[in-house]
């Protein structure tokens, strides 16, 4: 059984939130481990661009939606629609292998305030309330971008059996 590290850290200079993983060993290389972590994205519904060096994937959100009602997609708006400059990396150091899965959560802190001086404008007594309701609703949308940072990073690094101790 591999046991698998796992830690996150958040940046308030950028807003970035950054999962990574740590697997004791090197068995799996870089390209496999950004396939699984592409699948995974994939599989979420998530646009996926990798390197041309082939050492880490891009994700966002895909602009141009064939299934659904357009801009929810099929399943709602989805935790990546809330990270910009969303990033998967896997590197080997000190004979251990390492992803990380980071993405900045600016629109979560921009879009409340930006809504929020909507509707002082229009509706000034309510104002209190939409806030309050955005603030609940980024807290739960943090929750959820979180989530899928850590799945997609361990994603990455699983061995094939799926069987691993955090």
């Amino acid at each position: 059984m591999i046991t698998i590290d796992v830690w996150r850290t958040f940046k308030w200079k950028t807003l970035t939130l950054a999962w990574y993983a740590r697997r004791p060993d090197t068995a799996l290389m870089t390209p496999s481990a950004l396939a699984n972590a592409a699948s995974s994205l994939r599989d979420a519904g998530a646009a996926v661009t990798i390197s041309s060096a082939k050492d880490s994937l891009r994700f966002g959100y895909p602009w141009i939606v064939t299934s659904g009602p357009w801009f929810f997609g099929r399943r709602g708006l989805p935790w990546y629609f809330w990270t910009w400059g969303g990033r998967v990396e896997v590197h080997i150091q000190d004979g251990k292998t390492i992803a990380m899965a980071r993405g900045s959560l600016a629109p979560l802190f921009l879009v409340p305030i930006l809504l929020s001086g909507l509707s002082y404008l229009k509706f000034r007594q309510g104002t209190i309330v939409v806030a309050v309701l955005l603030l609940i609703y980024s807290a739960i949308m943090y929750l959820f971008c979180s989530n899928g940072l850590q799945t997609t990073t361990m994603a990455a690094i699983a061995p094939p059996d799926a069987s691993r101790a955090v």
